[in-house]
């Protein structure tokens, strides 16, 4: 298949380029530079007129799409609003190249930031109230992008959006709480968690999301929004497996009363069962 893969200088999209490379003949896009990729600024309408004029209609199988402006900490108002407007353009711009192109199929990398950050079991028909969450703007911008692309789309195109869970793995984000726990136990041997470690959430391996996506390429006959994560887990428990892993007897874990305690479980039981026919094993963290 020939694959064109949005955001491949990310974490996910470099994972995804490594793991489709061997099979399928890939078409990687992005602003910040990466071994064979082509810039395309999702952002920018003459990037994407450029792009599309360069490329020829109808040779592209699939669309990938992982590319997004992220939140951070700190964000003033209108910044946060520029992450909602920045990720409505690029998926304005996505759904103009798939329909200019004729691509067939989009996989859209979505989020669980859908879903608010409470206590409580969530699967697709759940509450979508994201005015709960630090990253709300970020959260909105994915549910909204997840219905433009349902609607505009919806009439000759096959799409599969995926709210993932976090995903971990080599190379990720340092700032991301895997990373952050193990600088910890590296630096000062212990690991401090706030709310007591009740906190749990969804986590899910880099290398399990490519395995996903791959078979769902294949999978004509699957459209449709899914959860996607590999694990729930309190923040307790993940700090336990990383003391395993990369601490020792003298490892310590302080508790704060103070934080969160929310207790996300992202139910993902609907594309547990489609994977049922495939020889996926999801891991489970820090486990594999």
């Amino acid at each position: 298949m020939r694959i064109l893969i949005t955001g491949a200088g990310g974490f996910l999209g470099r994972h995804l380029a490594i793991h489709l490379r061997d099979n399928n003949e890939l078409i990687m896009t992005g602003r910040r530079w990466t071994e064979g990729s082509e810039e395309l600024d999702l952002c920018s309408d003459e990037s994407v007129d450029r792009f599309i004029q360069n490329t020829q209609a109808g040779i592209i199988d699939g669309l990938i799409h992982t590319s997004s402006k992220m939140m951070s900490t700190g964000l003033s108002n209108e910044e946060q609003f520029d992450v909602l407007d920045s990720n409505i353009k690029i998926t304005r711009n996505v759904v103009k190249i798939i329909q200019k192109l004729k691509i067939n199929t989009l996989i859209n990398c979505s989020s669980m930031a859908v879903y608010p950050n409470k206590d409580g079991v969530y699967n697709e028909q759940s509450v979508i109230k994201m005015s709960h969450n630090s990253d709300c703007m970020y959260g909105l911008s994915k549910f909204c992008s997840e219905n433009i692309f349902d609607y505009m789309l919806k009439d000759n195109y096959r799409v599969v959006n995926l709210r993932l869970a976090q995903i971990y793995g080599e190379d990720m984000r340092e700032d991301r709480i895997i990373p952050s726990m193990k600088r910890s136990v590296e630096t000062d041997n212990c690991i401090v968690l706030f709310g007591n470690g009740e906190r749990i959430s969804s986590f899910i391996h880099v290398d399990d999301v490519c395995k996903v996506i791959e078979w769902l390429l294949a999978r004509q006959d699957v459209s449709g929004t899914y959860n996607l994560g590999g694990e729930n887990l309190s923040y307790l428990e993940l700090a336990e497996r990383l003391i395993k892993r990369y601490g020792d007897s003298g490892t310590q874990i302080i508790t704060k009363e103070t934080g969160l305690r929310a207790k996300f479980i992202l139910d993902s039981g609907r594309i547990e069962e489609l994977l049922n026919s495939s020889n996926i094993v999801l891991k489970k963290v820090l486990m594999e």
